[in-house]
């Protein structure tokens, strides 16, 4: 982590001054303004992660400073100082986003301890932000329904394609539901078992409403392994599964590809004479696909995991058969 820069911000240079050295100190880098103006000009031209200012800068005010910031998109903490503390500006801080309200004087431990807290806040706060960015990012370029249930149990956060593949609707925020009722049980099911586990949970294929879903349910843990919510993917694999039954009913009869008559009534009598044990004998002339046959019978039958061995006899002397 780079080094946290803060700002100080009072009409008093005594007051600046110690601050700033007290922060520096520490490790901290730190700037300090005696004006508004001033200070206005170095927020535009750095970035700072902790500002402190006083609530009262001559003609303008620490609050009209902390308004300034906010509105020019900084969202670091801002800790207001008073020597003449009020509820009204105290209020008017914390509705406007300050961190801290404290009053003057202002002890070195006390200074410190804010900002070490302050900067801790602001660092959890940006990570916080920058993953909700990339669950933002994932949720919408994903092709899997996605949906966060809260550890109540609730679905707090879905994207557009749970609209698409499982007919989602959100009627408003405290009533969120699944119209399939039993895609909606899968997933409940799975979110308490992933819940229960602090592990991930994979359901095998299901079809619901004429199509077929998996669907994985990941326990999102906090670091000292507390759940703080589950991620459910739902994915739509009803053409993957046509598509391996097609290519599974195109291997079915290997090398065989005859889709005449004939050939299904041949396909019907090799399956059931795959399960025959008994001795099979397979004619026809040369180049008719009796090897092809005899593979099929073996593989297909109980005795696959054997070898399957092919001679040819017209190759093998008379002599040698006797």
């Amino acid at each position: 982590m780079s080094t946290p820069r803060c700002l100080v911000l009072d009409d008093e240079k005594v007051i600046c001054e110690s601050f700033s050295f007290f922060l520096k100190e520490v490790g901290y880098e730190s700037d300090s303004a005696l004006t508004f103006e001033d200070a206005v000009e170095m927020v535009g031209s750095n970035v700072y992660d902790l500002i402190f200012t006083d609530i009262s800068l001559g003609r303008r005010s620490g609050i009209d400073f902390l308004k300034h910031v906010r509105g020019c998109g900084v969202e670091c903490p801002v800790v207001i100082i008073t020597g003449n503390p009020d509820m009204d500006t105290a209020m008017e801080s914390v509705k406007h986003g300050a961190y801290d309200y404290i009053l003057k004087p202002v002890r070195k431990e006390n200074l410190l301890k804010i900002a070490y807290q302050a900067l801790k806040f602001w660092e959890i706060d940006k990570t916080r932000r920058q993953n909700e960015l990339l669950l933002e990012g994932l949720f919408r370029s994903s092709d899997s329904g996605l949906m966060v249930y809260n550890n109540l149990g609730q679905i707090i956060k879905h994207n557009n394609m749970l609209d698409v593949l499982c007919a989602f609707k959100a009627k408003n925020e405290c009533d969120n539901h699944l119209t399939e009722a039993c895609l909606f049980s899968k997933c409940s099911q799975l979110v308490k078992s992933a819940t229960d586990k602090k592990e991930v949970v994979r359901s095998k294929r299901f079809e619901c409403n004429r199509r077929v879903f998996s669907v994985t349910a990941t326990p999102l843990l906090m670091d000292d392994g507390s759940l703080m919510s589950v991620l459910v993917s739902v994915l739509d694999e009803t053409v993957l599964q046509a598509m391996e039954k097609s290519l599974e009913k195109k291997n079915r009869f290997g090398r065989m590809i005859g889709q005449s008559p004939p050939m299904q009534k041949v396909y019907q009598a090799l399956e059931a004479l795959s399960s025959v044990p008994t001795t099979c004998l397979i004619l026809g002339e040369s180049g008719t696909g009796k090897e092809l046959v005899a593979k099929w019978i073996h593989y297909s039958s109980n005795r696959a995991e054997k070898p399957f061995i092919a001679i040819n006899c017209a190759a093998v002397p008379a002599t040698l058969l006797e």
